[in-house]
């Protein structure tokens, strides 16, 4: 894999991600998209401490939570028709 491109990110995070400096993925991070790795595992691909990862992690899986829960809620007030906000 040459580039961030292949793991199906968000065009947001591939921004991100080339603003950082982050081109090409590292084998490690080319394996963590084929399968499960640890939080560790991960740390270490992006050279964080664990324990950064993990907050990090727990912010993003929040983040996504609550935009999956905004997106299912009907617009108070709003007409009861099949349009969701």
């Amino acid at each position: 894999m040459d580039n961030f491109h292949g793991f199906g990110l968000a065009a947001p995070l591939n921004i991100a991600l080339a603003k950082l400096g982050f081109v090409r993925p590292t084998p490690i991070q080319v394996q963590a998209d084929k399968e499960g790795l640890t939080t560790r595992e991960i740390a270490d691909a992006f050279y964080v401490p664990e324990a950064t990862m993990a907050q990090r992690i727990s912010r993003a899986k929040r983040a996504l939570q609550g935009r999956q829960i905004a997106s299912t809620r009907r617009r108070p007030g709003g007409p009861a028709n099949d349009r969701l906000v």
